[in-house]
C-alpha cells in the first residue's frame, strides 16, 4: 500500500481506478443482448445434460461423485488419494450437499440426481459470463 503512496497517487484514488469506480461511465446500462445470451447457453447446456448421459472424464465421476454418493448413502470405493489426503473435499462435498438435498426431495435415483446436477453446473458455468461482464464492465 505504501508503493502507491510513493508513486504520488493517493491510495484511495488508485483503488477506485483501479476497480473501475472512478469513471462515470463505469456504470452505464448492461449490454442488452448479455441476458439472451446467458438464457441461451444454459437451455443448451441443460438440454445436453439431459440427452447425453456420458461423462466426458471419467476420473472426474470417479473422484468426486463417487465420494459425494459415498458420503450421502454411507457406501462406496475410496480411492487411495481420500484416504492419505493427497485431495480436496471441496468438489466432493458441494456435491454431497446437492446430493443430500435431492435424496430429502426423493430424487435418489441415478437417473434423476446426475441430470440436476449436471444442470447445476451447467447454471454455475453460466454465472461466470455474468462475473466476467461485469468486471470487464467496471475495469475497462
Amino acid at each position: 500500500m505504501r508503493w502507491l503512496r510513493g508513486m504520488g497517487m493517493p491510495f484511495a484514488w488508485s483503488l477506485k481506478s483501479a476497480l473501475g469506480r472512478g469513471r462515470s461511465d463505469a456504470c452505464g446500462p448492461l449490454w442488452p443482448g448479455i441476458h439472451a445470451l446467458a438464457v441461451t447457453a444454459v437451455a443448451l447446456r441443460v438440454a445436453l445434460a439431459y440427452r447425453f448421459d456420458q461423462f466426458d472424464h471419467p476420473d472426474a465421476l470417479f473422484q468426486y461423485l463417487e465420494q459425494a454418493h459415498r458420503l450421502v448413502y454411507g457406501y462406496g470405493f475410496i480411492p487411495w488419494e481420500y484416504r492419505f489426503g493427497i485431495r480436496n473435499w471441496l468438489l466432493p462435498g458441494a456435491l454431497a450437499g446437492l446430493l443430500a438435498f435431492f435424496r430429502v426431495l426423493g430424487l435418489d435415483q441415478p437417473t434423476l440426481y446426475v441430470p440436476l446436477i449436471k444442470s447445476t453446473f451447467a447454471i454455475i458455468s453460466v454465472s461466470v459470463v455474468y462475473a466476467s461482464y461485469v468486471a470487464g464492465r467496471n475495469l475497462f
